[in-house]
């Protein structure tokens, strides 16, 4: 299995994130067909696997903006809870 997300960052931003192998892999299947390695070397081609990979590039950055939402609200309900699991401590202390 790929690590997609960081073939997805390597080709919408032109660094390498990750493994190459798991990189040419993703490209391969965006431009649908196989791609030798001397092609990530033209501009042009590098120019047309940013377009092509934006869109999931996008979905990578969406998707961790809704992972920090979701931990940060979690994060606030188990401060209400802990403060709760406090406030029945002292009063089963006053008993």
């Amino acid at each position: 299995m790929i690590d997609r997300n960081s073939a997805i960052l390597s080709a919408y931003t032109g660094i390498l994130f990750g493994d190459f192998g798991d990189f040419h892999e993703y490209i391969e299947e965006l431009v649908g067909r196989p791609v030798v390695t001397i092609e990530f070397a033209d501009p042009d081609f590098a120019a047309k696997i940013k377009e092509l990979s934006r869109k999931d590039f996008l979905n990578v950055r969406d998707r961790e903006k809704r992972i920090k939402k979701i931990l940060n609200e979690q994060y606030e309900q188990l401060q209400e809870i802990q403060k709760r699991i406090e406030v029945l401590e002292k009063a089963l202390e006053e008993d």
